[in-house]
């Protein structure tokens, strides 16, 4: 509500917070370029910093600076009316779905007791703010449904996920270490390194579209050894590891071998031929598709 006043205003103040409050609010779901800029920023010193998240604010604003240049644009897009009740739902939806989705990154990062704790700590919250703004009526106990159900399948979500893991796990990552890497290179090994996060979407979609499927995954059940890096908690060797490569965010995959004793680095957008070439670049054996 108090932001909603705050910018609800017509003047330059108003407007401006307005800009910041949306800018704010659609960052972690501008991956996995904003997220890699900023944290790129945020190693380098101030004016850089200045000069990184000057262009990101020219780059936010400019739909707003294109329709304030040619006015007549704005006549394309809908007018405001009864269809934004929809939107308005769907985007709620997407919010509870996040909400699932994060409290099972806290339970993997911090216990199923923690991510239990603070999602039932949340219900409660929503059902004490139902009660408190009547205009929510009858909706008090839909509302506290919705929490506590939103609980209970964060829960089973992370009590099952080890499980249906270990049945179908058949690649055998081994744990990132640079030195034992290089070793393998040395033996005329093909290595393939993923470093990734339970809080990474990107890496989510690489892991069950691309790494997971089987051309890959028979590759790395043979000839290529599999390597995994996980940055789900803040990892000092990691992120140095990340930073020789000139990288500070993720997903980050590398492809070492015999062919390439200083890494192919893959684009963070993996795809099977992508992956697939790099194995044959980097390795002894001639590519055979």
């Amino acid at each position: 509500g108090t932001i909603g006043k705050s910018t609800g205003g017509q003047s330059v103040a108003a407007h401006f917070f307005n800009g910041f409050v949306m800018t704010l609010l659609a960052t972690p779901c501008s991956a996995p370029f904003v997220g890699t800029a900023i944290a790129f920023a945020l190693s380098h010193n101030a004016l850089q910093i200045f000069e990184i998240f000057l262009a990101l604010g020219l780059g936010m604003a400019s739909p707003f600076l294109a329709l304030a240049a040619v006015p007549q644009v704005a006549r394309l897009f809908p007018r405001p009316g009864r269809w934004m009740l929809a939107v308005k739902y769907f985007a709620a939806a997407a919010m509870a779905a996040t909400a699932i989705w994060l409290l099972t990154v806290l339970a993997q990062v911090s216990g199923v007791q923690t991510a239990l704790f603070t999602g039932a700590a949340f219900g409660i919250l929503i059902w004490l703010l139902a009660i408190f703004r009547k205009r929510f009526g009858h909706t008090i106990a839909g509302v506290l449904i919705v929490a506590l159900t939103a609980v209970a399948l964060a829960g089973a979500n992370v009590r099952s996920a080890p499980e249906l893991a270990g049945e179908t796990q058949e690649v055998r990552w081994q744990p990132l270490v640079p030195t034992k890497i290089q070793e393998m290179v040395r033996d005329g090994r093909t290595v393939f390194v993923d470093i990734s996060a339970a809080w990474c979407v990107t890496c989510k979609v690489n892991e069950a579209l691309i790494i997971d499927s089987d051309l890959i995954r028979n590759r790395l059940t043979s000839d290529v050894a599999p390597v995994k890096g996980d940055w789900t908690k803040p990892d000092d060797a990691i992120t140095a590891y990340l930073q020789s490569f000139g990288r500070y965010g993720l997903p980050f995959n590398v492809v070492f071998g015999p062919r390439a004793p200083k890494g192919i680095v893959l684009p963070e957008l993996l795809s099977q031929e992508a992956v697939l070439n790099a194995f044959n670049s980097a390795s002894n054996r001639h590519a055979s598709n």
